[in-house]
């Protein structure tokens, strides 16, 4: 399960708005691809971890998704909310607490009715800024930022109308900006060291 394009969650994403119907549906089936890929994230964490990382995603995952089958949002701010009150609750540990804090940041934007480039750039923007608040984190820190900084920034100034096809620009985005080499180490908020592939001797502090 490596960090796929958008039309590996099969989700046939051809239209350029999203109501808040679709939107449940496209968060659900997103949480099931990572509730599915709970070995391989297991994987990667027994590099630097203990290894339950995927069995944490994946539980948090699943108590969402039964969330969101019952759930009546009057917006698609309220799916985003619900993601991450149910991530926060359910996962426990650092992990709950960056889901939770970014996906429930959506409640701080305008409400909306439809989901397209434009608003979910404006949701994902609020839930960076509250998740860099929260963390102190900037990219070069090997963190999730990393990968949304340069995800959002994708997302914004992708040159289409077309829903997936912005998606799969901003994956993009977010697979080079985890990719890269340089590595950083600093003991924020329960984070671990973390390494770029190679062997943890390559670890080296960020100078001050």
């Amino acid at each position: 399960m490596p960090i796929g394009r958008i039309q590996k969650l099969d989700l046939k994403l051809g239209e350029h708005k999203l109501d808040i119907e679709q939107t449940r549906i496209l968060l659900t089936k997103a949480l099931r691809y990572l509730a599915d890929g709970a070995d391989y994230l297991n994987e990667l964490d027994r590099a630097i971890g203990d290894g339950d990382h995927g069995t944490t995603i994946a539980r948090g995952a699943k108590f969402v998704i039964r969330d969101l089958e019952t759930a009546q949002p009057s917006n698609v701010n309220e799916v985003f909310v619900l993601v991450g009150k149910g991530m926060m609750k359910s996962m426990g540990g650092a992990s709950g607490i960056l889901y939770g804090v970014f996906f429930r940041a959506a409640q701080d934007a305008p409400a909306i009715t439809q989901l397209d480039c434009r608003t979910l750039t404006e949701l994902f923007t609020f839930g960076l800024r509250d998740l860099k608040l929260k963390t102190k984190a900037e990219v070069g820190d090997k963190t999730m930022v990393d990968a949304l900084v340069p995800a959002l920034s994708a997302l914004d100034q992708a040159a289409t109308d077309s829903l997936s096809a912005a998606l799969n620009v901003a994956a993009a985005a977010a697979d080079k900006g985890h990719e890269q080499p340089l590595v950083w180490y600093q003991n924020l908020g329960g984070r671990r060291p973390w390494v770029n592939g190679q062997s943890l001797p390559r670890i080296r502090a960020r100078p001050p």
